[in-house]
């Protein structure tokens, strides 16, 4: 995908093509699968389409706000659907902020800012998470 293409007004429809893009299949081999800790759950995704598809991940992170890389804790998952231009936002659903997050996170290009068991005493019992800035420039 031309990276140019995306804007605020079709990331999400680009997030869920793409995560469902690199969601593993029954029939591939085991050293071509990466197991992501998400929120609830643990998702795996084919590496290979993963990696295949990293530059529209890394588009669709410069829509976030600065604060996902600007502080030392990232921000939390809720203002995932955020962009940069206060206001306004390219998704209001979780399931979306998660596709988006946990392809960022098994390309390394994302962590999260606590340890899972210090998630319940964080707002909504959700994760902050951070762009790991070393492994792409964000514009």
């Amino acid at each position: 995908m031309d990276t140019t293409d995306i804007t605020i007004e079709n990331i999400a429809e680009i997030v869920i093509e793409t995560f469902g893009y690199c969601l593993s299949e029954d029939f591939e081999k085991p050293s071509e699968l990466l197991n992501i800790d998400s929120l609830d759950t643990q998702i795996t995704l084919n590496v290979l389409r993963l990696e295949e598809s990293k530059n529209t991940i890394i588009a669709c992170l410069k829509f976030l706000p600065d604060t996902f890389s600007s502080s030392d804790y990232g921000d939390h998952f809720l203002h995932l659907g955020n962009t940069k231009t206060v206001g306004v936002c390219w998704t209001y659903y979780q399931i979306e902020m998660e596709m988006l997050m946990i392809m960022a996170i098994g390309l390394n290009l994302m962590e999260y800012s606590f340890p899972r068991n210090e998630w319940p005493h964080l707002p909504d019992k959700k994760p902050y998470l951070k762009i790991k800035e070393n492994n792409f420039k964000l514009d």
